[in-house]
């Protein structure tokens, strides 16, 4: 089906022919929204999808993540208490935010699968001239920002800011933007012809400003092993994983192997930027 996923038209081919088969209301189970406590978390799906997240049009105290490739339906957040987590999940994933306010300092964390798939790679983006803001309006200290993903692009002119006013004893909120891809190298280099180039990057747009308490940017492009990636014991390792390998690994094995590896990670930081912690 094309166009908004709750209704459309899709044909259908049998052995009578072919027909249009229209259908309206259909709900889909990609994303949820669920709460606790103060806390809410939104859930992508595990295909492709494009976000956009702002400040909803209509209805104060909530935002709109709405999609952008029609992979889901528009979703409205009511703003918590304390912490907004957005969960990608799998695929390639876009998220651009758009002006959005986070009035009663609630944190907001970002984050893109991050589970060493080599095909899919998110992006989280600030749009030009938007601004996120996590400080909060009556006195109290700023909500924290957390972006994980392998691309995070904050754009000319736009401002994260998780600060308080000068001379407050309210504490600022910190800042982090944690670019990573990775892979398994246990897996790759089972392979007997096996290339991949991993690349993760944050980019820090022209008078594009970051206030907050402690500011972390930070990019890596790196191989795991099984044992780091799944966080497993080294018991475990020793008397498990490691055997497991060794097994798999004589089976595999060939006379000759080409690897290529490339990987590349950056922070850019443009011209007249302002990163203020």
């Amino acid at each position: 089906p094309s166009g908004n996923p709750s209704s459309g038209t899709v044909s259908v081919t049998s052995a009578s022919g072919t027909a249009n088969v229209s259908y309206v209301g259909l709900e889909f189970p990609g994303i949820g929204v669920t709460t606790s406590g103060n806390t809410r978390t939104v859930t992508g799906s595990s295909g492709r999808d494009e976000f956009e997240l702002l400040d909803h049009p209509t209805e104060s105290g909530k935002l709109l993540l709405r999609s952008l490739n029609a992979t889901q339906p528009d979703t409205d957040i009511a703003i918590p208490a304390e912490t907004l987590t957005i969960n990608l999940l799998g695929g390639t994933d876009t998220l651009t935010i758009k002006t959005v306010t986070l009035p009663n300092g609630t944190s907001l964390v970002v984050n893109g699968d991050d589970d060493g798939s080599a095909n899919d790679e998110d992006r989280i983006v600030v749009a030009p001239n938007a601004v996120l803001s996590t400080r909060k309006v009556t006195p109290g200290d700023a909500g924290h920002i957390t972006f994980l993903a392998e691309d995070i692009e904050i754009g000319a002119g736009a401002k994260i800011l998780a600060s308080v006013p000068a001379g407050s004893n309210d504490q600022a909120g910190d800042i982090t933007l944690r670019a990573r891809d990775f892979g398994i190298a246990d897996l790759e280099n089972l392979s007997p012809l096996y290339f991949s180039q991993k690349s993760a990057g944050i980019t820090v747009g022209a008078n594009a400003e970051i206030n907050g308490r402690n500011l972390i940017l930070k990019s890596q492009a790196e191989d795991k092993t099984i044992v780091e990636t799944l966080g497993i014991s080294r018991l475990v390792d020793n008397f498990v994983i490691g055997p497991v390998k060794e097994i798999v690994t004589n089976w595999a094995a060939l006379p000759v192997k080409v690897l290529s590896k490339i990987s590349n990670a950056s922070v850019n930081v443009q011209a007249n930027a302002t990163l203020v912690g």
